[in-house]
């Protein structure tokens, strides 16, 4: 603690040279609850941004920040992340753009074994063991694993990879391919599961297991079909987009939109105005036959042969594909299992309110 320059004329034998007698100056290092008490009481406070070096550390740090070239690393590496770009090229299945074979796994976080999974992780690659087929109960999945016999486990991080949560990716998954198209970077991300009992908070019961072959066998491949046709998307653009339009997020990054940046074609499809007068009646041919729409009884029937036009260039859900293609995921109406429950995992939060 410092407190302003002591006048000449203070005696000596002033109590502590006058230091209780004028407003203090306060440097703090290490935790910042000293500094917060410090501020509330309306103390002038510098912190100093120090913390104990992790043990048997300390002669690599000593070694990184004498090194002359630091402060030019640095500024460069912070000079890629900031340019660097990220567009969506590609969808595609993780044993054909990563190589992963059946019984191999990649997670988040570093290097770890069965044993040292945590819960949520556990119960992800139970579900995976589930989903592939390598297992037929959680429990043979769970003795596989425990075992190692044909089990390989490896980061995400390893294969420029990253998957949500527990980040667990197995063969059949279908990934985002994005490219830095800058510095001419890939990098690979799994889809999104929604939200609900999902294998990436360690659930693995059967609606989690429906909506990871729904995914599988359609939502990838009509996303591909979908980024193929339309050609790369620009993710970096939309993200930032985002980011303008939530106050909050802005905040945190320190955000400007980019008012000349192109804005990605969206095709919004909005429901229809509402007529202030009741819609005319169709004109139908003398004793041509009517019947009702699946809407409201009090709407106008609709002829029977103009029905029957729409119904053959527009086949209806169940005509176009069997129940189990459809393009809806799979829903449960089934309760959420209480946290903690290895055979539910963890409901998932509404992440789209924390983005």
């Amino acid at each position: 603690m410092t407190d302003t320059p002591t006048p000449a004329s203070t005696p000596i034998s002033t109590p502590l040279r006058g230091l209780l007698n004028r407003e203090p100056s306060v440097v703090t290092a290490g935790v910042g609850l000293l500094a917060d008490a410090l501020r509330a009481q309306a103390a002038q406070v510098t912190e100093v941004d120090w913390r104990p070096p992790m043990a048997g550390t300390e002669a690599d740090l000593a070694a990184v920040m004498s090194d002359p070239r630091r402060e030019a690393a640095n500024a460069q590496a912070v000079s890629r992340l900031m340019s660097a770009g990220a567009e969506l090229v590609d969808v595609r299945p993780a044993h054909e753009c990563l190589g992963i074979e059946k019984g191999t796994f990649f997670h988040a976080g570093p290097p770890m074994s069965w044993g040292q999974a945590p819960g949520p992780m556990r119960g992800a690659l139970i579900g995976a063991m589930l989903y592939e087929g390598l297992a037929e109960t959680p429990e043979q999945a769970e003795a596989a694993l425990a075992a190692g016999d044909g089990i390989t486990l490896d980061p995400c991080h390893h294969h420029h990879t990253v998957g949500p949560m527990a980040g667990v990716v197995s063969p059949s998954m279908w990934m985002f391919q994005l490219r830095d198209p800058v510095h001419g970077g890939t990098a690979f991300c799994s889809l999104n599961e929604g939200l609900g009992r999902v294998l990436r908070y360690g659930a693995y019961s059967p609606e989690v297991i429906d909506r990871l072959n729904w995914m599988e066998r359609v939502l990838g491949p009509l996303l591909q079909q979908a980024v193929r046709a339309h050609g790369p998307v620009d993710v970096k653009a939309i993200i930032a987009r985002l980011a303008t339009r939530i106050p909050k997020i802005a905040h945190i990054f320190e955000i400007a939109p980019d008012r000349n940046a192109p804005r990605p074609k969206i095709e919004r499809r909005r429901p229809p105005k509402k007529q202030s007068t009741p819609p005319k009646a169709p004109m139908v041919a003398a004793g041509e036959e009517t019947r009702p729409t699946q809407g409201d009884a009090g709407r106008e029937p609709v002829p029977a042969a103009i029905d029957a036009a729409v119904s053959e260039d527009q086949p209806s859900a169940a005509a176009a594909a069997p129940a189990e293609e459809s393009p809806v995921a799979p829903t449960s109406t089934e309760e959420a299992p209480a946290p903690g429950d290895p055979a539910g995992g963890h409901e998932a939060p509404d992440e789209h309110a924390a983005g």
